[in-house]
């Protein structure tokens, strides 16, 4: 295994726990665990949920594709092209907000 029981069950337990996600996106893209959980999984987590609660992402959208992209893709995609929400999201990504 080439993560700590403690690493999976963090991501795990804030996967499923906090943002009451499906943990079949974990398990069929185990390359979630290596990404780091407060740099990475957690703002841009907080940022899709604040898009899905806002009904701006599509229906189905991958959950795995916004923690795979480059920091600036994932800026232009998910949080700079949501004009009235931009503020909101760069609070959330850069974590000076909660969702």
């Amino acid at each position: 295994m080439l993560r700590s029981m403690e690493k999976l069950n963090a991501v795990l337990g804030f996967w499923v726990g906090r943002l009451g996600w499906d943990h079949s996106a974990l398990v069929a893209s185990p390359t979630l665990f290596a990404y780091s959980l407060e740099k990475r999984v957690i703002p841009r987590a907080l940022v899709v949920q604040h898009l899905m609660s806002k009904g701006l992402l599509k229906k189905g959208a991958s959950l795995v594709t916004p923690f795979s992209m480059l920091d600036e893709a994932f800026l232009q995609k998910y949080v700079k092209c949501f004009k009235e929400e931009t503020s909101t999201l760069l609070e959330l990504y850069r974590g000076k907000g909660t969702c």
